[in-house]
């Protein structure tokens, strides 16, 4: 495995970055300039990093997985084989990322998000992860509502999922939607807060 790169980005970052890919090793592995990579990271086979990858702790990634630019992994991240997380993403603590699901630019995945196989996130999701915005208060029994992605579901631009929400198997949420409250499986959602106006039709279902 060659390691793409110069002396002068080796200068900006003040290390040898071979350093930090020495802990691992991917066949067909495709890596771009000036990236991080953590300790006790596992990626598969033929695949791809671009540019400006930050990549922490733990983090898992399967077979033929692309991961866009200035994408940032935090500790326990884990993503299916044959799946993409896009230029911009945020991917939260020990988020599950499924098979062959893309994850396109600039979402924002809260932290131990559950996400199936052969989802569509289009950009500019945002997800989260409690009700209690705890920030310099002491609040008492705070706790965490991880919402969780069916197989299959498709999601629009721009979409919030807020706190414990399920969204079904193969559910389609419209763009600038907002979920608050669970989705059926096949159903079409839109507006804020979702409603549900109709069923995905037959022709569409995998």
């Amino acid at each position: 495995m060659g390691v793409q790169g110069s002396k002068e980005m080796n200068d900006f970052y003040e290390y040898d970055p071979t350093n930090f890919l020495s802990s691992f090793s991917g066949e067909n592995l495709e890596i771009g300039h000036f990236n991080i990579i953590g300790k006790n990271v596992k990626i598969g086979k033929n695949v791809r990093i671009d540019n400006h990858v930050i990549i922490d702790d733990a983090v898992v990634i399967g077979d033929n997985v692309w991961i866009g630019n200035w994408t940032h992994l935090r500790p326990g991240v884990v993503i299916g084989h044959d799946s993409e997380v896009r230029d911009w993403c945020y991917i939260s603590l020990k988020v599950q990322i499924g098979k062959n699901t893309k994850i396109c630019q600039k979402a924002n995945i809260g932290q131990y998000i559950v996400i199936g196989d052969n989802c569509f996130i289009s950009p500019g999701f945002s997800s989260a992860n409690t009700k209690n915005m705890q920030h310099r208060r002491k609040i008492e029994n705070y706790t965490i509502e991880v919402p969780i992605i069916k197989d299959g579901a498709r999601i629009g631009t721009n979409v919030t999922v807020l706190p414990g929400v399920t969204i079904g198997r193969e559910s389609f949420i419209g763009a600038g939607a907002v979920v608050t409250k669970s989705t059926d499986p096949f159903g079409v959602y839109v507006g804020n807060p979702a409603k549900k106006i109709k069923e995905v039709p037959m022709g569409e279902r995998l």
